[in-house]
């Protein structure tokens, strides 16, 4: 077939030099044609380092399938690896069944994102996920995990992690370390309490607690100076802590679904607070 290609090309510039102007037109679109197709198989197989394209490699005999380049990895892409200049700088490998990562995709030393939500990896984590020193977003929603590794608070340029929906109960007190992170999900696990070291999350602006096993605040939240949102609802807090004035940058707390008969006076001191939502609870006065 390219043979035949080459020739239709060679025939139109010739008749270019007969013909004038109509047969530049439709050499020009057999050229955008041929970008075209150059695009494609670019985006089918992308030009990237030798020892990623093998993690690649490695990843497409785990999950059965090649792992397409797409432009940028957003909800819902399910498979996709985002490249640029010769890195991989993104990797969505959401529900594809892993129970395990192949050892050598810490060889992707760019990545910048990393989804693995709706996968299965009840074994847990390997140590090495803490190598990605360039991760700022990784989702491991979905996992049936029941622990993290302590390497997790290696990841230190990490800006989002999502453990939503897991069987998790506790968190390592390396998660402390995790000094860029500004958005922690850990919605929908077995939480009821957490680690000392989370007020050392300086950067956190969004903490999810959502459908947890909470019946007081953890005071280590105290020291979150720059927590913009907290989300509660659908746990068993009684009562909030008097502490709760000093989250100073606090604008969203969401209450929802818990059984607190009675709120704290300090909750008049969070003069950045914007939306306070305390439906379905046993409140029967306010201070």
């Amino acid at each position: 077939h390219c043979e035949t290609k080459n020739i239709y090309l060679l025939k139109k510039t010739i008749s270019y030099n007969e013909k004038g102007i109509q047969e530049e037109k439709n050499f020009s679109n057999s050229r955008g044609e041929e970008k075209k197709r150059k695009e494609k198989k670019r985006k089918e197989k992308p030009n990237i380092k030798v020892e990623q394209a093998k993690v690649l490699e490695e990843l497409k005999k785990l999950i059965g399938k090649p792992i397409p380049q797409v432009d940028k990895i957003e909800w819902p892409t399910t498979l996709g690896v985002k490249v640029e200049g010769d890195n991989i700088v993104g990797l969505s490998l959401n529900n594809q069944w892993l129970m395990i990562l192949p050892e050598q995709i810490t060889d992707l030393k760019s990545l910048q994102e990393f989804y693995l939500s709706g996968n299965r990896f009840i074994y847990g984590l390997p140590e090495s996920i803490g190598d990605f020193k360039s991760l700022k977003k990784l989702s491991l929603s979905k996992n049936q995990l029941t622990t993290l590794p302590e390497s997790i608070g290696n990841l230190f340029s990490l800006i989002e992690l999502n453990l939503f929906k897991n069987q998790l109960s506790s968190l390592p007190e390396s998660i402390g370390a995790l000094k860029s992170l500004q958005t922690l999900d850990l919605s929908h696990c077995n939480f009821w309490t957490l680690p000392e070291s989370i007020g050392g999350l300086k950067s956190l602006k969004k903490l999810r607690l959502i459908r947890n096993r909470f019946s007081s605040l953890p005071e280590s939240i105290s020291n979150l100076n720059s927590l913009q949102e907290l989300a509660l609802r659908y746990n068993q807090l009684t009562e909030l802590p008097e502490f709760i004035s000093n989250l100073k940058s606090l604008e969203n707390l969401d209450l929802e679904n818990n059984k607190l008969s009675s709120l704290p006076e300090s909750l008049g001191d969070l003069k950045s607070l914007k939306d306070l939502n305390l439906r379905h609870n046993e409140l029967t006065i306010l201070p």
